[in-house]
């Protein structure tokens, strides 16, 4: 399948790295010109440059805005006051059971994904245990996440690979529903 979101516009909270930094990158594989955000002026320019080397005839703008705060809210509409396609990604990742997940906490849920939240955290266990971050991400997934299919975290691409989909004209038909990305960690279908 081919996606061509050329054309549209779309703003991406939280952009300047992990997950969102991922489908940043896809929308603009894609074809749509992408609104890179952050809370801190230097990590939104440095993946505005980075962008910028990876799709020379990407359109990318950079807003500084932290989304925690009204202020930053307002700032954002209004350097972006219209868009085709929004992504919030504002937030950080939790572990915690599935049944303590509420239906407000994002319609795409991954599960644990190899990113810089996650990746800190697992470097951070790794340390303190004295073992490796392969060793100690194994551990979680087989702790906290036993059903797993995968037997490893996924990857932020592969996070961005559903959201890019989801945002596409080929989504068109997939509505109302939370969809995982996340190795097969759920341990019921009901």
């Amino acid at each position: 399948m081919e996606i061509d979101s050329t054309g549209r516009k779309a703003v991406v909270t939280g952009s300047t790295a992990g997950i969102g930094r991922a489908i940043a990158e896809g929308l603009a594989r894609a074809g749509a010109s992408v609104v890179i955000n952050g809370r801190r002026e230097d990590r939104v320019a440095a993946t505005l440059r980075e962008l910028h080397a990876l799709f020379p005839k990407g359109e990318f703008v950079g807003v500084v805005a932290d989304l925690a705060t009204p202020e930053g809210a307002a700032e954002l509409f209004a350097r972006v006051p219209d868009a085709d396609i929004l992504v919030n990604n504002v937030g950080t990742g939790r572990p915690k059971p599935f049944f303590d997940i509420a239906d407000k906490e994002n319609s795409v849920l991954p599960g644990p994904t190899n990113s810089e939240i996650m990746s800190g955290w697992m470097k951070a266990a790794a340390e303190a245990q004295g073992i490796t971050q392969e060793e100690a991400e194994q551990q979680f997934l087989k702790t906290l996440r036993p059903t797993t299919l995968l037997n490893r975290f996924t990857t932020t691409e592969e996070v961005a690979n559903l959201v890019v989909y989801v945002c596409s004209e080929q989504a068109s038909g997939t509505t109302g529903t939370s969809l995982r990305v996340d190795g097969g960690v759920v341990r019921t279908i009901a």
